[in-house]
């Protein structure tokens, strides 16, 4: 059996999952979750979070983004892969905090098919 990498995928919601209007769709975040490989999560304090039982990761008030990111890491130490999927372009908070940034389109386009 070949070993998958452990892949820790953040998202924001406004924007970015259907709960928030964006184009990254409840099955596309089921599927995701169900695959054991996968840490799938939610950073954003929005009130439109989906309740779908996704973890949840805020840190203090939730509106530091850096910081909630760097909580999700924390929290998940034996992640090899760490993707940041936002509409936010905040490449940089991304980086900051160790994680990679897809654009919230590309992801549910390219990614979760």
């Amino acid at each position: 059996m070949v070993a998958r990498m452990k892949t820790l995928v953040a998202f924001d919601v406004d924007g970015t999952l259907y709960s928030g209007h964006g184009p990254i769709s409840s099955d596309q975040v089921l599927r995701l979750r169900s695959d054991p490989a996968m840490i799938v999560a939610i950073v954003s304090p929005s009130p439109a979070r989906p309740n779908d039982g996704t973890e949840i990761c805020l840190h203090g008030d939730g509106s530091d983004r850096v910081a909630n990111l760097r909580a999700l890491l924390e929290k998940h130490t034996d992640a090899q892969l760490r993707i940041y999927v936002s509409d936010n372009k905040d490449i940089g908070k991304a980086v900051q905090a160790g994680f990679c940034y897809i654009e919230a389109v590309n992801f549910a386009a390219g990614v979760c098919r």
